[in-house]
C-alpha cells in the first residue's frame, strides 16, 4: 500500500474517531441538559415524613409563603421509614427533597440512598420530641421504669439465669409496686418515627438492666432487646392518632404509646405516666432528664438546592430563630427547641449544606 494511501486511511480512521467522540459528547451534554431543565422547572418543594414532624413543616411552609415570593411546599404523610424509602428512591424531579423524620436515618437506609445515587444528605436536627406512656385519666398513674417496661414488653425475658419467653400475664408480676391489672399495650405503628423510638428508648434502654442478657453474643443480644411479644400484651398500633385516643378511653386499664404532641393535644382526657421517677414536660425533654426523649430531624438531598427554586431559602427559614427558638412561632405548637448550641448547629447545617457520611 502507498504511503499517500495510508495516510489518508489514517486520516479518515482518525478523523471517524473524532466524529464519534462528537457525537458521544453531544449526546451526553443534552441528556445532562434535558435533566437539568426538567429539574429546574420544579417551583415547589416536596416534602414527605414523619406525622409528628410534617405539622411544624406546614406551619413554617405558611411563614415561609407569606415572606417570600416562593410557592408553597408540598407535603405528604408517610411516616418516617416509608418517607426514607421514596427519599431514597432517586435524584430527580420525581422524588421528595426533604424527609422530615423522628428519628436519625439507620445505615441501612443510608446504604439505599447511596446506591440509588443519593449521595449528599444533609442532616438538620431542628429540635426535640418525646414520647410517653399513656392511659386513661380515670385511672391512677403509674410510675414505670423502662427495665419494667422491657420486662413487660419483650418477647423473651431473663429468669433464673435462662432466656426463656415472656409468659407475664398482669403489671404485678413484673414488679410488686405495679398495679395487678393484665399487661395491654398499644404501640406505634411499625413504620413510624415513635415505634423505632419505642424501641431504642424503652427496650433496648431497658434491657441493659439485665446482665444475663448483656452476656449474651452481640446477634442475640440484639435479638432479644428488640424483639416484642406478640400476644396480647403488646399490640401494634393504630395509624389514626384520634383512634388511638379513643381506644385510650374505652380501655381504661390499658396504655398506649404516644407521640409527646399528640398527649399534649389531649391531656384533658388522657395523662402520661413517669419514666424512671422523671415526668414528660418540654422542660424535662430539654434538658434531658426524661428518658423518653428525642430529636427531630430534616433530610434534604443536596443536588436538589441548587435545582428546586426557594429550597435552601426554606431552611433558612426553619432555623431561624423566630421559627425553632424559645419565644418562636412553632413553640406556639408545641415544638420543643434545641438549646442555643443545638438551633446554631441547625443555622450552620442548612447553611453550609455539608453531607453526612457513614
Amino acid at each position: 500500500m502507498s504511503g499517500d494511501r495510508q495516510g489518508r486511511l489514517a486520516f479518515c480512521t482518525c478523523r471517524g474517531v473524532l466524529e464519534m467522540i462528537k457525537h458521544l459528547l453531544l449526546t451526553a451534554f443534552i441528556i445532562v441538559l434535558s435533566v437539568n431543565y426538567a429539574t429546574a422547572l420544579r417551583d415547589e418543594i416536596r416534602v414527605v415524613g414523619s406525622p409528628e414532624v410534617l405539622p411544624y413543616v406546614q406551619r413554617v411552609a405558611q411563614n415561609f409563603t407569606l415572606v417570600s415570593e416562593f410557592a408553597a411546599p408540598s407535603l405528604e404523610v408517610t411516616g418516617t421509614g416509608n418517607g426514607f424509602k421514596l427519599f431514597c428512591d432517586g435524584i430527580g424531579f420525581e422524588y421528595p427533597d426533604i424527609n422530615a423524620a423522628s428519628r436519625r436515618i439507620t445505615d441501612s437506609e443510608f446504604a439505599v440512598c447511596q446506591t440509588n445515587g443519593v449521595e449528599f444528605i444533609t442532616e438538620i436536627a431542628v429540635g426535640l420530641d418525646g414520647i410517653v406512656l399513656a392511659n386513661s385519666k380515670a385511672p391512677k398513674q403509674y410510675n414505670f421504669t423502662t427495665a419494667q417496661l422491657f420486662r413487660a414488653l419483650a418477647a423473651e425475658v431473663a429468669n433464673h439465669g435462662q432466656i426463656v419467653k415472656n409468659t407475664s400475664v398482669t403489671w404485678h408480676e413484673i414488679d410488686s409496686a405495679l398495679p395487678k391489672i393484665e399487661i395491654k399495650l398499644m404501640g406505634p405503628p411499625p413504620a413510624s418515627g415513635t415505634y423505632d423510638a419505642f424501641v431504642e428508648l424503652i427496650m433496648e434502654a431497658g434491657c441493659r438492666d439485665f446482665s444475663k442478657i448483656a452476656g449474651l453474643s452481640p446477634d442475640r443480644r440484639f435479638e432479644v432487646c428488640r424483639n416484642v411479644r406478640k400476644d396480647d400484651a403488646f399490640m401494634m398500633g393504630i395509624k389514626n392518632d384520634g383512634l388511638m385516643v379513643k381506644w385510650l378511653q374505652e380501655h381504661p386499664d390499658a396504655f398506649g404509646i404516644l407521640p409527646f404532641l399528640l398527649w399534649q393535644e389531649n391531656d384533658d382526657i388522657i395523662a402520661a405516666n413517669p419514666i424512671n421517677g422523671v415526668s414528660p414536660t418540654a422542660e424535662n425533654i430539654t434538658n434531658g432528664r426524661y428518658a423518653l426523649a428525642r430529636p427531630i430531624y430534616l433530610y434534604v438531598k443536596t443536588k436538589h438546592v441548587d435545582a428546586v427554586q426557594g429550597l435552601q431559602k426554606f431552611l433558612y427559614e426553619f432555623t431561624s430563630e423566630h421559627a425553632i427558638g424559645p419565644d418562636g412561632y412553632l413553640a406556639q405548637k408545641g415544638f420543643i427547641p434545641l438549646d442555643d448550641q443545638g438551633r446554631n448547629s441547625a443555622r450552620d447545617a442548612a447553611l453550609s449544606l455539608a453531607p453526612i457520611s457513614r
